[in-house]
């Protein structure tokens, strides 16, 4: 039995001499139950008899269903993979170990995510002269609330930030201060900041093109050069249709300098048929000019038939008819996170890998989007805010959760196209009221499954109609 020994340190004349001994309380027993799961986290709770006994601390294992869950300091964690499986959990006494215990838990399933959201981490890297990444981390890691909104709340005079966390320094800034906040979506109260000095340094822009800056730098630059601050002071009623109708041009990404753009008016780079690839400035809100082209216009880039690559749409609110009329398009990643009005823009034709986002649909008009034949992702949320007219030869949607119409890339030789994999994201089921939808695998919520494998139009097998819960996004795509 072992004894301890507890010197009291009163050391008064009336105490010298005295030694208390406190015998420990043996541990008898324990028992195990589980507390409540946080993720694929279980905290294991281990009770003590007698109550009292300061013999206390066990060692864990699993003595069975290792396969599946972990244990580690009294929290299982379950493994992917795990689908109503059954773990055994064993600990036993560090001081004696004929005590010991058991727990069987049942029902254990690996949840990819979790509708829980404690708090948000916010950090950021210098990738440029006057641009910084920002990058978001979430507490849990495999929250489901994934989606959020970048803003800055301090002065937005001295930078700006895009949706995909890129900040742009503006002119003017020095030493300044910037807070750049993450704001998670589904939970508002959820949060988190970080600010950043930033001054801004102006730099002559080098073109990859110099068809691009012959033109650039004769109607807005000096001495043959354009400085960052010039390109910046252009305004879109200024930029025009200054390339319309350029068949010499291939590349301008150095668009994306020229922030002082709020739109790409109508025609701007019409019939640019060299054109391959151009990067817009996260000013730019607008792509066409208006609600509907005016009589006999056309839209930004219609006609641009060796446009494969756009980037920097992620702040766009509006694309106005016919805006990428005749594009290729086949090499974009189009994270349209803001576009909540299309009008009619027609006919966007690609092939792989082609990719486009459409979350935040707000349907005012009638819409035509086809994707070409080898369209490897198309993503669909349909919570659309208004109806539109019916359309023609692409997607069109109706009042509330309905497609009036829709088609994908025409395969050879059959009737209709085929789509690899569609995203539906609606919690009340999405009906097909004309057409026929020829999809390799549809995401639906969990719950509605059943119904949409019932509704054949939109898939030839019903096990190609599957659970949202097992959907793992494209990491080019940002879901939002």
């Amino acid at each position: 039995m072992g004894v301890a020994i507890v010197v009291d340190c009163d050391f008064s004349q009336s105490n010298v001499g005295k030694v208390d001994f406190l015998q420990d309380v043996e541990v008898t027993g324990i028992s195990l139950s589980a507390g409540v799961r946080n993720g694929n986290d279980i905290p294991i709770n281990v009770t003590y008899q007698p109550s009292n006994t300061n013999q206390k601390g066990v060692s864990w294992s699993i003595t069975s269903g290792s396969q599946y869950a972990a244990i580690s300091n009294g929290v299982l964690t379950v493994l992917e993979g795990a689908s109503n499986a059954s773990v055994t959990v064993k600990a036993v006494s560090i001081h004696k170990a004929d005590v010991n215990a058991t727990l069987n838990l049942t029902g254990l399933t690996y949840k990819d995510s979790v509708d829980e959201l404690n708090s948000i981490t916010v950090s950021s890297s210098k990738t440029g002269t006057n641009e910084y990444q920002f990058t978001r981390t979430l507490d849990p890691s495999n929250s489901s609330f994934k989606t959020g909104t970048w803003s800055i709340t301090n002065d937005s005079s001295y930078a700006s930030i895009a949706q995909d966390g890129k900040l742009t320094v503006k002119s003017g800034a020095n030493n300044s201060s910037v807070t750049v906040r993450y704001t998670s979506t589904d939970k508002p109260s959820v949060y988190g900041e970080k600010t950043i000095s930033v001054t801004y340094v102006d730099q002559t822009i080098e073109f990859a093109d110099p068809a691009v800056k012959a033109i650039v730098t004769s109607n807005w630059g000096s001495g043959g050069e354009i400085t960052t601050s010039q390109a910046a002071a252009v305004t879109s009623s200024q930029f025009g249709t200054t390339f319309k109708g350029n068949t010499s041009i291939t590349s301008f990404n150095e668009l994306k300098y020229f922030t002082g753009l709020t739109s790409i008016p109508n025609e701007a780079f019409c019939g640019c048929t060299s054109l391959a690839e151009v990067t817009l400035p996260i000013s730019v809100i607008e792509i066409g000019g208006g609600p509907q082209p005016s009589a006999g216009s056309v839209g930004a880039f219609n006609n641009c038939t060796s446009l494969t690559k756009l980037k920097g749409v992620e702040n766009v609110k509006i694309v106005s008819g016919g805006a990428f009329y005749n594009c290729s398009l086949s090499e974009s990643v189009l994270n349209f996170l803001n576009a909540d009005e299309w009008y009619n823009s027609g006919n966007i034709v690609g092939g792989s890998p082609y990719k486009l986002s459409l979350p935040k649909y707000k349907n005012k008009g009638n819409v035509s989007i086809s994707l070409g034949a080898q369209s490897k992702y198309y993503y669909i949320n349909t919570n659309w805010e208004q109806p539109g007219a019916n359309g023609v030869d692409g997607i069109t949607y109706d009042i509330g959760d309905k497609i009036s119409a829709i088609s994908f890339p025409k395969a050879a030789g059959t009737k209709n196209g085929h789509l690899n994999t569609m995203v539906l994201r609606s919690t009340t089921k999405v009906t097909l009221t004309n057409g026929r939808a020829i999809v390799g695998d549809l995401y639906v919520p969990d719950n509605l499954v059943s119904e949409y494998q019932a509704d054949m139009v939109w898939t030839t097998e019903a096990t190609n109609i599957k659970p949202l819960s097992q959907f793992v996004p494209d990491p080019d795509i940002i879901i939002a």
